[in-house]
């Protein structure tokens, strides 16, 4: 991802820590986590092109749905269980989309300007069965790969850990308010779910 592989590159440079001055590292890894975060979230840069994918929903055997794509997407899954139980993220598997489009412009613009102005929070669940995939663009370079789960709101977010400065993921939230549901209701638009029927949303 280009611009977590941009902050890594910052970080190898300009954050090495030593052994004379490694109390005085933490709050430069601090900071680094604090851009790696807004660059992914309301910061999120210039995009001219976006890729809008229908997920299968993935704790959902049963669930049919017409024949999934050639082409695959990454997502980390976390399937809620009964009894208040959760299974543990597993590492990234690769799933094939079930319906996907390219848009550019003035929907791209719309799309970013959506995610953007969610209320990003941190977000405790270990739920995550994403219905949506999002890829940002901006010309051939992929900016971010977010997969978006609706039950929990949530979604795995590139991340520097504060303390020693590798890369990771974290899983990261939003508010279910009027953004949230503004960008659910666009990328239903864009590209209608065939194994979900949404409640109409205001």
């Amino acid at each position: 991802m280009l611009t977590l592989r941009t902050c890594v590159l910052i970080a190898a440079i300009f954050v090495r820590p030593c052994a004379a001055d490694e109390t005085a590292s933490v709050p430069r890894y601090h900071a680094l986590a604090s851009l790696v975060q807004a660059a992914h979230t309301t910061d999120l840069p210039v995009v001219d092109r976006i890729e809008v994918f229908a997920l299968p929903v993935l704790d959902d055997e049963e669930n049919s749905g017409p024949t999934p794509q050639s082409e695959t997407f990454l997502v980390r899954p976390a399937s809620p269980r009964t009894a208040g139980s959760v299974e543990i993220p597993l590492s990234e598997i690769s799933v094939r989309p079930l319906a996907s489009k390219a848009f550019a412009a003035k929907v791209a613009k719309r799309i970013a300007d959506d995610w953007r102005a969610l209320e990003f929070q941190p977000n405790g669940a270990f739920c995550h069965v994403p219905t949506y995939g999002i890829r940002f663009y901006r010309g051939d370079d992929l900016i971010f790969n977010v997969s978006v789960c609706w039950k929990c709101h949530n979604f795995y977010l590139p991340a520097i850990d504060p303390d020693s400065g590798q890369p990771s993921a974290k899983l990261y939230g939003f508010d279910d308010n009027a953004p949230a549901k503004r960008l659910l209701n666009d990328l239903r638009r864009l590209v209608p779910h065939p194994q979900i029927k949404h409640p109409r949303l205001r």
